[in-house]
């Protein structure tokens, strides 16, 4: 709509009124049409001096923000925004007025640029809650009440969270089902081919894997509390599935540690890792994949 404002703002104010009008149409927003008509009149086609123009530019740009983020959220605060172009328009389009209600537009779609990226940086956290959608509500919910800056330091409290280091009560704060996708994730970051077994008849597997290498990998996931360790039992069982499920080697992963005896099981068997619960962490510190934010909470 503001493409002939290329090479500098039209000079014509019945180009002014088409867009403004058109505007007006769009949103349920408040724009006083007939005061900007009002200060139109003043101007004869094509003779608006180049200062006039630019301030025309401006509040016309700053309800172009308006009627497009009301339409992408049509529950945003735009009080103040309205309220800045329409101050405009009844003040004859003053600089002061002008200037007030660029800012305020540049606020509003900073925060929903900051909005954008939020929702997208929710990609990086595989904990179930902190889903896309979950994210988006957040943002929602700032710019229904108008706390647009909030916005942007939800962005930063979310960029700091991905360079934080992975802790086992992260690993708790899975639930199980979701706690073996987090291993499987973790396997992918590393370049192994990846599907999970749940709802299968598996027999304890967890999470197949294919290395770069070729290396077919059977992998249970144990989210134990830090109290409860995995114990010689499991490593045995799983070991024996190597045979049985023509894999080349098993893992056992878990949140928690495993027992002496489970530790020693799996180095006499040989083709079977143990991966504990500071393992684990590690691994996905090292990874693209972030601790659980609870976007829900934020």
């Amino acid at each position: 709509m503001l493409d002939q404002c290329v090479e500098g703002p039209p000079t014509d104010p019945d180009w002014y009124r088409s867009v403004l009008g058109q505007l007006a149409e769009r949103t349920t927003c408040d724009l006083a049409s007939d005061e900007f008509d009002s200060a139109l009149a003043d101007d004869s086609p094509g003779a608006i001096r180049l200062g006039r123009a630019m301030r025309y530019a401006t509040v016309t740009a700053a309800a172009v923000v308006l009627v497009d983020a009301t339409l992408q959220y049509p529950s945003l605060d735009s009080t103040t925004l309205t309220r800045a172009i329409n101050d405009a328009a009844r003040n004859g389009l003053d600089p002061e007025t002008v200037t007030n209600a660029g800012h305020r537009a540049l606020e509003v779609a900073t925060a929903i640029g900051h909005g954008e990226a939020v929702v997208r940086l929710a990609d990086a956290f595989p904990h179930p809650d902190d889903t896309r959608a979950a994210f988006a509500s957040v943002v929602t919910e700032h710019l229904s009440d108008g706390s647009f800056e909030t916005v942007q330091q939800f962005r930063e409290s979310l960029t700091d969270a991905r360079t934080r280091e992975w802790t086992r009560g992260d690993l708790l704060a899975f639930p199980p089902i979701a706690f073996e996708e987090l291993v499987a994730d973790c396997w992918r970051e590393y370049q192994n081919a990846v599907i999970t077994t749940r709802g299968s008849s598996d027999r304890g597997i967890d999470v197949i894997a294919r290395t770069d290498t070729g290396t077919r990998l059977a992998i249970q996931a144990k989210r134990y509390q830090r109290s409860n360790t995995v114990g010689i039992a499991t490593v045995q069982r799983t070991a024996g599935l190597t045979v049985e499920f023509d894999i080349d080697r098993a893992v056992v992963v878990t949140s928690s540690n495993y027992t002496r005896q489970a530790t020693e099981s799996a180095e006499q068997i040989g083709l079977l890792t143990l991966v504990d619960g500071e393992q684990l962490c590690a691994w996905l510190t090292a990874s693209s994949l972030a601790p659980p934010f609870m976007a829900e909470s934020a």
